[in-house]
C-alpha cells in the first residue's frame, strides 16, 4: 500500500490568538442574543455553538509546536517502467528495464506489437518475487529478420496498472562464431559470405565473398572487403559483442580495410542499397588465423542491433485484453 503522509503543523502562539479573537466574537454574539427576536436568536445560537465546537477541536489537536504526521492510505497506480531496452539475438529477443520505485509492485507485463501503432498482445509476465525480475525477459521462437515492438506495464498488489512504458524495437538476426585464416596461410579458408548465415569459410576470391583476412607488408593483419560492394569500419574497443546497438551510416574506411585488434568491434555494410548490416567482435587472433563473432541483419536497411525509444503515446485496452497504441494528439 502506498501512503501519502500529510504533515499537520500547529503553532501555539497563532492558536492562542485565534482563541482570543474567537472568544471576543462569541461574547459579542451572546450580547446580541438579548436584543434580537426569537427566530434570529435561534440562528445566532447555532453560530455560537459552531464557534465553541471549533475552539474545542483546536484545543484537543493542538501539538504545542510539535509535528503530527497522519498517514492516509492512497492506492495509486504505479509509475510507468523506465529504462526499457531490447537486444536482438539469434531467433529471440532479450528485454530489460529498471525496477519500479514503488514498494508494492507485484510484477510486469510485457506486450508485443507488429507495428509501432496498433494492437499489442501480452506475451509474458515477470513477477517481482523473482530474484531479479527486471533484469531480463526473453521471448523465444521468433523469426530472424522480422521487426517487433515491445513495451512494459507494471502492476501492483492492488491490481493497479501503470501507463505503457517507452516502446522499443527489436529484430532478431543471425549470428555465429567463425575462424578465418590469413590468405597466405590458407586462401581456401580465408573468406566469408555473410548472406550464407553459416559458419563455413570459403576462398577469398570467390564471387560471393564479402570479407577476408590478409596481412599487409608490415605484418599487420586486416579485415578486407570488396569496397565496390561493401564497407567496413573499426568501431573501437568493447567489453562484449552486444555493446554496439546500431549500425552507423557513415565513417566507412575509404581503403576497405581495418586492422584486426582483439576485443574490437567492426561494422560492415554489404550489398547495394538499402544494404545489409553486420557487426563483428574479435575474440582471438594469431599470426595465421582470426576468430570472431558475427551478427548479420537479414532485414534490408535495418540498422538496429538494438532499438531506440518512442515516447508520446496513448493507450487503451480492447475487449480481449490487448493494448491499442496510438500517437499522442
Amino acid at each position: 500500500m502506498v501512503y501519502q503522509c500529510i504533515m499537520v503543523y500547529y503553532n501555539q502562539i497563532t492558536l492562542n490568538k485565534y482563541i482570543t479573537v474567537s472568544t471576543f466574537y462569541s461574547m459579542f454574539l451572546l450580547a446580541q442574543l438579548l436584543r434580537i427576536s426569537k427566530d434570529e436568536r435561534s440562528i445566532m445560537k447555532k453560530r455560537v455553538f459552531t464557534i465553541f465546537a471549533i475552539l474545542m477541536l483546536a484545543l484537543i489537536v493542538s501539538c504545542d509546536e510539535k509535528e503530527t504526521i497522519v498517514e492516509v492510505p492512497v492506492d495509486c497506480a504505479p509509475s510507468p517502467p523506465r529504462g526499457i531496452d531490447a537486444q536482438n539475438m539469434d531467433g529471440f529477443v532479450k528485454i530489460w528495464w529498471a525496477p519500479n520505485p514503488e514498494s508494492d509492485i507485484a510484477g510486469y507485463d510485457i506486450y508485443r506489437g507488429n507495428s509501432l501503432y496498433g494492437n499489442y498482445d501480452r506475451v509474458g509476465t515477470v513477477y517481482d518475487e523473482n530474484p531479479d525480475p527486471y533484469d531480463y525477459s526473453f521471448e523465444y521462437y521468433l523469426s530472424n529478420g522480422e521487426q517487433h515492438y515491445y513495451g512494459v506495464v507494471a502492476f501492483d498488489e492492488g491490481n493497479n496498472e501503470s501507463d505503457f512504458s517507452y516502446i522499443v524495437t527489436a529484430t532478431p538476426r543471425y549470428e555465429g562464431l567463425l575462424k578465418l585464416y590469413e590468405v597466405g596461410w590458407d586462401p581456401a579458408s580465408s573468406g566469408y559470405d555473410f548472406s550464407s548465415c553459416s559458419n563455413i569459410a570459403q576462398s577469398y576470391d570467390s564471387v560471393t565473398t564479402d570479407i577476408w583476412i590478409a596481412e599487409d607488408t608490415g605484418g599487420i593483419q586486416k579485415f578486407v572487403v570488396d569496397d565496390s560492394m561493401n564497407d567496413i569500419q573499426d568501431y573501437g574497443y568493447a567489453d562484449n559483442f552486444d555493446v554496439v546497438n546500431y549500425a552507423p551510416t557513415d565513417g566507412w574506411a575509404p581503403s576497405g580495410e581495418a586492422e584486426i585488434i582483439i576485443s574490437h568491434i567492426y561494422v560492415v555494410r554489404t550489398g547495394a542499397a538499402p544494404y545489409h548490416y553486420v557487426k563483428l567482435y574479435v575474440e582471438d587472433a594469431t599470426e595465421s588465423w582470426v576468430e570472431f563473432w558475427w551478427a548479420y541483419q537479414s532485414d534490408p536497411g535495418n540498422t538496429d542491433f538494438s532499438p531506440g525509444k518512442t515516447p508520446g503515446l496513448i493507450e487503451r485496452k480492447d475487449g480481449e485484453g490487448r493494448l491499442i497504441i496510438a500517437p499522442s494528439p
